[in-house]
């Protein structure tokens, strides 16, 4: 069976018709990504706050007599019978850090939505389990008394968070072979689809 042959006309049918699929795909992500930072950081935080809580608590378990509430934000952590508490503040949850994955992951041109999805919880699940590892880090020298500790703090909250999002962003991107720019290679797409109007 011969296939018809695209003519002139119907090239640019499908140019335009995938124009119009590439901006609604667009408005999409972008109003996603508005979405969640306007009404979900709350939400994200009540997700996350167990899943880094609970952990934290389990593995100080192993070393240390612990406990933690009931709304899960304070661990009392026993060492030669001197207690001290750790609150797990909102700051240390880092619900802003898995925004900023969502956000590059969705302001990023030509992924697949399944391969989206993939990437953002890998993504996620990377950066949840660096900063149990960094809470537990930091509880080990609140109850070993360290000196160094504010300077940890800020240093872990301050400067290793960023770097370790922008880490695994990087790495991301070189595992799923991404070759977009977050944000700048859909501002390069839409040019080329007005120049062609």
């Amino acid at each position: 069976m011969n296939k018809k042959p695209k003519t002139k006309r119907d090239s640019k049918e499908d140019i335009v018709k995938d124009d119009k699929n590439y901006i609604t795909n667009l408005f999409l992500r972008y109003f996603f990504v508005l979405l969640v930072s306007i009404n979900s950081m709350a939400i994200l935080s009540n997700i996350l706050t167990p899943l880094t809580f609970y952990p934290v608590l389990f593995i100080l378990k192993l070393f240390y007599n612990a406990t933690g509430n009931f709304s899960g934000t304070l661990i009392a952590v026993s060492s030669n019978s001197i207690w001290h508490s750790i609150s797990i503040a909102e700051a240390c949850i880092a619900t802003s850090a898995y925004f900023l994955l969502l956000a590059l992951n969705l302001t990023t041109k030509g992924i697949l939505f399944k391969k989206r999805i993939k990437i953002f919880l890998v993504g996620a699940f990377s950066f949840l389990t660096l900063n149990i590892l960094r809470i537990i880090v930091l509880a080990a020298m609140v109850v070993s008394g360290s000196a160094l500790f504010d300077t940890a703090h800020f240093f872990f909250w301050h400067v290793l968070s960023t770097v370790i999002v922008i880490a695994i962003w990087l790495f991301s991107i070189k595992i799923y072979k991404i070759n977009a720019i977050p944000v700048v290679s859909d501002i390069i797409k839409l040019r080329e689809i007005i120049q062609r109007k």
